[in-house]
């Protein structure tokens, strides 16, 4: 039985590996199948978590909106319901949608990428825009409330900055620099001022959704809110954080590795080390 194994394996058309082994070409195909496998499920694995991440950063987003949008409007948009209804609309729905549609696949095979480009940068113009109207009227209220109590004599409120009014500052700074160097691409391109222009559109939005978290422990919310519903907020807002920033990490990671010298890589490669067949 040895004996007839062994002629079969020296009579058949023998193919080199890497490993110093000769197998027929049978062999070599499933070989090649082996580990050929393990490459396809990476890049499966890849693309569904990407599109799972797609998937869930809308839902996510689209929950959010309509949850607060729905309840503003209900009460007709007073106090803090046109600020949150503005907010809410313009730095969770059309930010987290700017982000994503650069590299939503689907939308580029049904839509072109010059297309994209043209929403994306609609959606991050109405971002800032809605967003900075929303941050108007809260200061108009306030200012206004303020001047109230001065003319009734009674000791006008002090306003202090809080974290929530503060990340929203910085967010819409973060944004305007993002619109800045998105109008300059539009003129010329340049891989740093690309970086700067995605650095600072994830930057801000990662700071406008935690501005958002702490939105839902302000009096508004608590009062016309149950717990339940803002905890769950709460949780919808940090996923949606998430997957909606992964793709444009993704890019920036992909800008820095393309920036750092080749020296750097040329260091730090490993080799593969020299095969030598095999000797009886």
């Amino acid at each position: 039985m040895n004996k007839t194994f062994t002629d079969s394996i020296s009579n058949a058309d023998t193919t080199p590996l890497d490993n110093g082994y000769a197998v027929d070409d049978n062999s070599t195909r499933e070989i090649i199948d082996e580990f050929t496998w393990p490459q396809v499920l990476v890049t499966l694995s890849s693309g569904l978590f990407l599109l799972l991440c797609d998937v869930i950063a809308h839902i996510t987003v689209l929950i959010i909106t309509v949850v607060i949008s729905r309840r503003c409007l209900n009460l007709k948009l007073q106090r803090t319901g046109e600020h949150a209804f503005y907010c809410t609309l313009a730095f969770v729905s059309f930010t987290s949608e700017s982000l994503i549609i650069s590299h939503c696949w689907w939308m580029l095979d049904l839509i072109g990428k010059r297309n994209c480009d043209l929403v994306h940068i609609a959606l991050g113009l109405m971002a800032l825009c809605i967003g900075l109207l929303g941050i108007s009227v809260e200061i108009y209220r306030r200012r206004f409330k303020s001047l109230k109590h001065l003319q009734t004599k009674v000791n006008p409120p002090v306003v202090h900055l809080t974290t929530h009014g503060a990340l929203g500052f910085g967010g819409c700074i973060l944004s305007a620099v993002c619109l800045a160097t998105g109008v300059a691409l539009l003129f010329f391109s340049n891989l740093p001022l690309h970086l700067t222009h995605r650095f600072c559109g994830l930057l801000g939005f990662v700071v406008l959704m935690f501005c958002q978290w702490h939105a839902y422990n302000t009096e508004y919310i608590r009062r016309h809110w149950r717990f339940q519903t803002i905890r769950l907020l709460k949780w919808t807002t940090l996923v949606a954080t998430i997957t909606s920033s992964i793709f444009e990490f993704k890019a920036i990671t992909r800008d820095i590795v393309f920036l750092l010298p080749k020296e750097i890589f040329e260091t730090i490669a490993v080799h593969d080390a020299p095969t030598h067949a095999n000797q009886d």
